[in-house]
């Protein structure tokens, strides 16, 4: 996955970054967790000179692309049938949830499912059922 190192989100928060300093205000410039960092490198993408703030900017956008590819690739859309599939990059496991739900909608990169509940799965974490 390529990632733009001068995201428009990141170059935004080093800019408030600066006025926050300029007029006094406080600003973490804590350093990435090596859990971002770590995270980060799953995706060939170095965040270890950023601040855990700017990191999560970073991640975020690749949790979006992520998303959105599984979204675009699957062709998933409303009414389609999927299964809950994790990964654990951590352990070196997968699973899979075996019940099947039904897409009510999509937001966000977030499938919705029927039945309500307030069930629901990142894109990138369903599988469809053909």
């Amino acid at each position: 996955m390529v990632i733009d190192k001068d995201l428009p989100e990141v170059g935004c928060q080093k800019i408030i970054n600066k006025l926050y300093e300029i007029f006094g205000l406080p600003v973490d410039l804590s350093p990435a967790t090596k859990k971002q960092i770590d995270f980060a490198n799953k995706f060939d993408v170095d965040v270890s000179g950023y601040t855990k703030n700017l990191a999560s900017i970073v991640l975020t956008k690749i949790i979006q692309i992520e998303n959105q590819e599984s979204i675009d690739k699957q062709n998933l859309k409303q009414g389609d049938i999927v299964q809950i599939h994790y990964k654990n990059n951590k352990y070196n496991t997968e699973y899979s949830i075996k019940e099947k739900y039904t897409i009510s909608s999509i937001k966000n990169g977030m499938a919705y499912f029927k039945g309500g509940n307030g069930k629901k799965a990142s894109a990138r974490n369903i599988q469809k059922i053909n």
